[in-house]
């Protein structure tokens, strides 16, 4: 309903109505589910559709906040500056050679969720873009009390959001889904794609060594400067199987850009108005958040349609027609001040982790800035004329962004026998806590106002 409300395209659901966690023979739980949904439906596009866009969340635990404009902008702008670092640190002879181009971007998480920290998943990944001392003094070191991670730049692959072309991401969740046919003990499917982003760039290092000039090679070692590809006790060194495929195009949304995973990181996030001094000065008191940062409204933001905007027109005029960006609150974090797309309140696994974190979903869905006009928003996304849900510009062309299904007063699955679901008949038992007011309104659960244009 969050993507609804934001006029995102229809979300698809896979693996809609199966319970893995009651199958015992399941591997992990079920924990693997995504991995072959994923792939089972990507599979039933053709070549002709690779350029696609796709966009995997969460199905439990992914709000929307920004319009989808916004989102893909930022998806192209941290492709274009990882390309560029990439080529600066591997020269472009090879990154042209070796065909290697970020493609495909997963969120980023402060704990490496590898079983084993010796794994390439843990050790041999990038470190983060986010400048070294944005924590302070204390920044990538272990703080004692509640949560040892907090001050830990996020560099970690966390698999809540993924967004990537559909013929890169069809070839990686095949690689996953081969890796996980050899050995169903990997892990969760977040084990599995973190594995595969571990030897990603554990090649791409060795790549590098390999085309060193001798003169590179003679100042790093007089240099001292450490390499992945050290051999180190408490780590597994990797050695590239033959005919094996190791690049993916994998890099991960450091700065949140797209979208922000709150475990661990909810100590560095509030809720604020770019308007209000008053409001963002009090937000950081509370994280006690001493370091320097201006907060501007992002650029992007601000010229995306407004947040109550219609294209119908005083036919679907909100009361709050003149709230504009800047006056609505936003999940922010408040050490970089960017806007996350998408909030992603991951179930935490570890058991001293407090409990005020499964509480996340609950206790803030209240504050998402549309909570109040969510009914009537969702009246407008289904009123609205059929029109590109996004239109990204450029100095050199204008790309305008078409959902792939028009009848929104359903929603998606990936059943062929059951391939739309009512909206009411899978939110209908949720409509107090997804409206507060709803069931007060004496008309049941909310339904599209009309099924055809």
């Amino acid at each position: 309903m969050s993507g609804a409300a934001l006029n995102y395209p229809i979300i698809t659901l896979l693996n809609w109505g199966q319970d893995f966690g009651s199958d015992p023979s399941s591997s992990n739980g079920g924990a693997h589910s995504a991995i072959s949904g994923v792939v089972e439906y990507l599979k039933g596009y053709g070549t002709d559709r690779d350029d696609d866009l796709v966009l995997l969340v969460d199905g439990f635990n992914v709000w929307f906040q920004l319009r989808p404009g916004v989102l893909i902008e930022r998806y192209f702008d941290i492709n274009r500056l990882a390309n560029a670092r990439i080529e600066s640190r591997l020269g472009k002879e090879v990154v042209e050679k070796e065909h290697i181009q970020q493609s495909i971007v997963y969120s980023a998480q402060k704990r490496c969720s590898s079983r084993e920290a010796s794994d390439p998943a843990c050790y041999a990944v990038p470190e983060s873009t986010l400048p070294k001392e944005i924590y302070g003094p204390q920044t990538d070191k272990d703080v004692a009390g509640v949560n040892s991670d907090i001050k830990y730049r996020p560099r970690y692959l966390n698999n809540g959001i993924a967004m990537g072309r559909l013929g890169d991401m069809r070839k990686l969740y095949t690689r996953a889904q081969k890796l996980l046919d050899e050995n169903k003990n990997v892990g969760s499917d977040q084990n599995i794609l973190s594995q595969i982003f571990g030897e990603q760039e554990f090649q791409r290092e060795a790549l590098r060594a390999r085309n060193l000039a001798s003169s590179q090679r003679k100042w790093q070692k007089f240099r001292g400067e450490p390499s992945i590809l050290d051999p180190k006790p408490d780590h597994r060194m990797m050695v590239a199987a033959p005919n094996t495929t190791y690049e993916f195009g994998i890099g991960l949304d450091y700065e949140s850009l797209l979208g922000h995973a709150t475990g661990v990181t909810e100590y560095d996030s509030g809720w604020i108005r770019f308007n209000n001094s008053q409001e963002i000065a009090k937000a950081r008191n509370d994280l006690n958040i001493t370091t320097r940062q201006q907060y501007t409204l992002p650029e992007d933001i601000a010229r995306s349609p407004e947040p109550f905007w219609s294209g119908n027109g005083k036919k679907d005029a909100f009361d709050e027609e003149g709230s504009s960006w800047g006056n609505i609150p936003l999940y922010t974090n408040l050490y970089t001040s960017h806007v996350p797309a998408i909030i992603h309140h991951p179930i935490p696994t570890n058991p001293t982790e407090p409990k005020m974190l499964h509480k996340h979903r609950k206790n803030q869905w209240t504050q998402m800035w549309y909570f109040q006009s969510l009914w009537k928003m969702l009246d407008v996304y289904i009123n609205e004329p059929y029109r590109p849900f996004a239109v990204v510009r450029d100095e050199e062309e204008e790309i305008a962004y078409w959902a792939q299904h028009g009848n929104k007063w359903d929603t998606r699955t990936d059943k062929q026998d059951n391939e739309w679901v009512k909206w009411e008949d899978m939110c209908g038992e949720s409509t107090e806590e997804i409206f507060g007011q709803g069931k007060a309104r004496g008309v049941g659960p909310w339904k599209p106002p009309r099924y055809d244009y």
